[in-house]
């Protein structure tokens, strides 16, 4: 199925996965989407490399500002394993823990609700 097809298909929820360095207006699939669905009812954005976040990333995650996108079912930011944590065969359960202590440690997630951090 095409992203064109799953956008006139009513009951079709489409994710967008963009990474966090760039404006997520500027994304093919976010263009194409506002033609079938401009109010963003059944879209998502999977947010990922969240550990190369551009500034602002806590207005973004939230549909707020600049190169935003207000969607009803928001946005949920992600860290991805490096290769090396692939290469050394790093647990899923690890990861978690990992993309966990990420978002403490980091002053620009600290007043983001944990619903937009990935667990």
């Amino acid at each position: 199925m095409t992203l064109s097809d799953a956008l006139y298909n009513e009951t079709a929820i489409v994710l967008h996965v963009i990474p966090a360095s760039v404006d997520f207006t500027t994304s093919e699939s976010m263009k194409l989407s506002q033609q079938y669905d401009p109010e963003g009812d059944r879209q998502l954005i999977a947010v990922s490399k969240i550990d190369k976040f551009d500034k602002g990333i806590k207005d973004k995650l939230r549909g707020l500002g600049p190169g935003s996108m207000s969607l009803r079912l928001g946005c949920v930011a992600v860290l991805n394993r490096s290769q090396d944590e692939i290469d050394q065969k790093i647990s899923f359960d690890e990861m978690k823990k990992r993309e966990r202590d990420f978002f403490k440690c980091h002053k620009a997630f600290e007043h983001v609700p944990d619903t937009y951090k990935g667990k």
